[in-house]
């Protein structure tokens, strides 16, 4: 009876240590799968801020000097990972790009003045007898320089390998804003001769003075001027953007990139191709987004029960 009695509890003893160890194993073996399934699952989806400088080239002019300007980018950069070496970029930024311009013309001093201060009275062909033995040309010069303002939507293949990410991919662009500052130079032959002498002549020279300032305001010295009128510039733009990446860890990267567009950036041209480009430089900070794991979904985790 004893022995019975003995063996039974040593049954019941072992029975038990049988469950115990075979749950803190189970447990054990489930969060081992937890782990390894969190380990290998990496984000798909980064997003993140961007923010660095455009360097715009223009054409060097007396009034707008150098033949570089900057401009700053910034915005919202996202990465969808395809595999690998692969993903795609959609950004929303915020970019300032410059162009300078300059155009030219002609007018005749006789025929403005007949026609600002005396209505057309004079007859052109008198006008015509005129300027044929006086040269009473106006030659007009104004230069420019024009900052305009887009949101920009570019969408990126990128090509990753090692350290380094390579992309390319079309941009698109809404303008926003347009500030432009233009200055006026307007010469004449005729006026040099004769209006010191007329200069001379009280209470006359005063008025022609005026009189001429009023119809060429660039003679006298280049007049300047400021405007925010978006109507002479294309309100959409569209071009192609190459970019060079280097990852400095799992977050930022510095980018290099050439913007080219393809639409002139004016409804009336003033030169063949004037589109907008520029080079970049940017900071990225990317924070990826981990998926719920599949291996997570097929398992229950919860620790069994003991009865």
């Amino acid at each position: 009876m004893f022995i019975n009695s003995f063996i039974r509890k040593s049954m019941r003893i072992i029975y038990f240590i049988f469950i115990l160890c075979f749950t803190f194993s189970t447990t054990y073996a489930q969060d081992s799968i937890r782990k390894k399934a969190e380990e290998e699952v990496k984000p798909v989806f980064y997003i993140g801020p961007k923010l660095g400088l455009n360097i715009i080239p223009t054409y060097k002019t007396e009034a707008f000097g150098q033949t570089y300007h900057l401009g700053i980018n910034s915005g919202i950069a996202t990465k969808v990972v395809l595999n690998k070496h692969f993903s795609i970029s959609p950004e929303v930024l915020y970019t300032m790009k410059k162009k300078t311009y300059s155009f030219s013309s002609t007018e005749s001093l006789f025929a403005n003045f007949n026609s600002g201060f005396t209505g057309g009275l004079i007859d052109s062909a008198i006008l015509n007898t005129v300027s044929g033995f006086l040269n009473d040309t106006v030659y007009s010069n104004t230069v420019g320089a024009v900052s305009l303002s887009y949101i920009e939507l570019p969408l990126l293949a990128t090509y990753h390998i090692g350290s380094f990410d390579f992309s390319a991919g079309p941009y698109f662009a809404f303008l926003m804003r347009a500030a432009s500052k233009e200055s006026l130079t307007q010469e004449s032959a005729l006026l040099d001769i004769f209006l010191p002498l007329i200069d001379s002549v009280q209470l006359i020279g005063p008025l022609v003075n005026t009189l001429v300032t009023s119809q060429f305001p660039g003679y006298k010295s280049p007049q300047l001027k400021e405007s925010s009128d978006k109507s002479l510039f294309r309100k959409f733009d569209y071009g192609f953007l190459v970019d060079i990446g280097y990852r400095l860890n799992d977050n930022f990267k510095l980018n290099m990139r050439y913007s080219l567009g393809s639409l002139n950036y004016r409804y009336i041209p003033l030169a063949k191709h004037d589109v907008n480009k520029s080079v970049q430089f940017s900071l990225t900070y990317l924070v990826g987004i981990k998926p719920k794991t599949k291996t997570a979904a097929m398992y229950d985790l919860s620790p069994i029960p003991v009865k």
